[in-house]
């Protein structure tokens, strides 16, 4: 009995993991354990992370210390290590931090992402692209711009002076502040990634209502400052059934310092369409 064997070869791609961010904003590496051209099988191990060491879990680093008198310090003052765990950042961990910026519509405009800022030196934006952000694999410290953005104001009217000023300078008075996003205080990163959301639109939101033929025109509160309105309808018949959709035992706030309540209603006398 003749038996015919037939061995399919096929290639297996796995990708391994490389500086990725944990939710404590550790860093994730995960490292071969084999090599190319070895054989493997089902069940090998094929790579050992961070806290793993031969398919062992592997934390922290064993170390040799002395428990001796040392230049006058005694007892719990006598626990003596090697400067070379410093050195050597035997100790060292790498971290992964994480930093966004967005963009808004403020009452003056847009605000834009650019490497043009006001008040900012050249010194400052050499390590910015020309859209304003931070280059890839550039190292950063303390105060540098990773995302150049400025924010539109109201405009100025300078001075004859500081018309001069700029004048001389060959500078132009751009109505906008620097609202860039910096590196924080006491870091010292190198930039591994960088990510581009794309725009989404402004969403406005409004106060949920039930509607009914003449009844109340509309509601709309406006918070920009902190004060409300609404539009009466010459239907007594339509605020009565919005004062209790409400809430009974809840006056309505029609304006500052006063107050409208179902008995005020009844009472009132309006012609047309009114504003409170």
């Amino acid at each position: 009995m003749k038996t015919n064997f037939r061995t399919m070869i096929q290639s297996i791609t796995y990708n391994l993991q490389k500086y990725q961010r944990s939710n404590q904003d550790t860093c994730l590496i995960q490292r071969p354990a084999v090599f190319e051209g070895e054989w493997v099988q089902s069940g090998d191990l094929l790579a050992d992370c961070s806290a793993s060491l031969g398919g062992e879990l592997s934390l922290g680093q064993n170390i040799f210390i002395a428990y001796m008198p040392w230049e006058g310090y005694n007892y719990e003052d006598a626990i003596l290590i090697s400067e070379r765990l410093v050195y050597d950042d035997v100790y060292t961990s790498i971290h992964i931090e994480r930093y966004e910026i967005e963009t808004r519509m403020t009452k003056y405009g847009m605000e834009q992402i650019t490497n043009q800022i006001p008040d900012v030196s050249a010194q400052e934006l050499k390590k910015l692209d020309k859209r304003g952000i931070i280059k890839l694999g550039s190292w950063v410290e303390e105060g540098d711009i990773l995302v150049g953005k400025k924010t539109p104001t109201e405009k100025t009217y300078l001075s004859p002076y500081q018309k001069l000023l700029y004048t001389i300078l060959e500078k132009e008075l751009q109505a906008a502040k620097d609202s860039s996003l910096r590196a924080p205080k006491g870091i010292k990163a190198k930039v591994i990634d960088l990510r581009i959301l794309p725009l989404v639109s402004s969403v406005s939101s409004f106060i949920p209502q039930k509607t009914q033929k003449n009844s109340v025109s509309g509601v709309q509160v406006e918070t920009q400052h902190s004060k409300g309105g609404f539009l009466l309808d010459e239907k007594m018949k339509g605020l009565k059934k919005l004062s209790q959709a409400i809430k009974k035992s809840k006056p309505l706030l029609v304006s500052e310092r006063t107050q409208l309540r179902e008995r005020k209603l009844e009472k009132a006398k309006m012609k047309g369409p009114k504003k409170v």
